[in-house]
């Protein structure tokens, strides 16, 4: 049983995206892995336009702490990950004609993911780590749980006070030395019964 603990610095330099890279590729079973990831995230906030703020802008840092382990079923390979942010930021805008500032502190909504591999390989221990990849077929389902810090006093919250699923179908080739991955995601939610 192995373990991995790494951190893993970032600047997040474009917009929002949500991708788990080599999602699909097969994994030792029995092993663990504990991920420890920062992201910065600065720039304007768009907001409704019934909303009375202007210029409004945003500098926010967010650390993740996730936990994977791989296992087989029905002779294929398998991953659970669980992850848990936290968040710290500042927040800067002329609500009706004031300069206003936020800070936030807190807690943002933790994930589950469960993959699963259908094509491409066999559940593998590691006396099988010579194992070459060709094409791989993989889903997975990722459960955003609304566990948050929420102030429903307050406009800007970590929480999305919502439930959100994120069912993926996952393809990888590899030519030569290189590696190609496909993502066909569809994201559903939950209906947010509080708006501020």
């Amino acid at each position: 049983m192995g373990l991995l603990l790494f951190p893993c610095f970032s600047r997040v330099l474009t917009g929002a995206q949500d991708l788990a890279p080599r999602g699909c590729i097969i994994t030792l079973i029995h092993s663990n892995a504990i991920t420890l990831s920062y992201a910065l995230f600065t720039g304007d906030i768009i907001v409704d336009g019934d909303v009375p703020i202007a210029g409004a802008n945003s500098r926010a840092c967010v650390a993740l702490l996730s936990y994977t382990h791989s296992f087989h079923m029905f002779g294929r390979s398998e991953s659970v990950s669980a992850s848990l942010p936290y968040g710290v930021g500042n927040f800067h805008g002329t609500i009706v004609g004031a300069d206003t500032n936020a800070y936030r502190s807190g807690g943002l909504d933790a994930s589950v993911r469960l993959s699963i591999n259908l094509k491409g390989g066999p559940a593998m221990d590691v006396a099988a780590r010579k194992w070459l990849q060709k094409t791989l077929l993989g889903v997975s389902l990722k459960v955003v749980v609304p566990t948050g810090q929420c102030e429903p006093t307050k406009l800007i919250n970590y929480e999305a006070n919502r439930w959100a699923f994120k069912p993926e179908v996952n393809l990888s080739r590899r030519w030569g030395h290189r590696v190609v991955d496909g993502y066909g995601p569809l994201c559903l939610f939950t209906t947010n019964d509080y708006v501020f």
